[in-house]
């Protein structure tokens, strides 16, 4: 079953992405890849800083959420 909620995770396997293009487009001598790794490369850390967003905005929220609480 996937686990729909897991931000964290999400966000590891996306950098872990970005790991691996990168050393893809040094290795790549082909001005077309290239582009296309960069291309690569920015839509999906544009995709991480939107999960890193979310998953800080809700732990602030929690933290909020306690200072109230206590």
């Amino acid at each position: 079953m996937t686990d729909w909620t897991n931000l964290d995770l999400d966000g590891k396997r996306l950098n872990r992405i970005i790991r691996i293009l990168e050393t893809r487009l040094k290795k790549c001598q082909e001005d077309d890849k290239i582009i296309q790794y960069c291309n690569s490369i920015g839509y999906i850390t544009l995709q991480k800083v939107s999960i890193a967003k979310i998953y800080l905005g809700i732990e602030d929220a929690i933290k909020q959420h306690k200072e109230l609480t206590q």
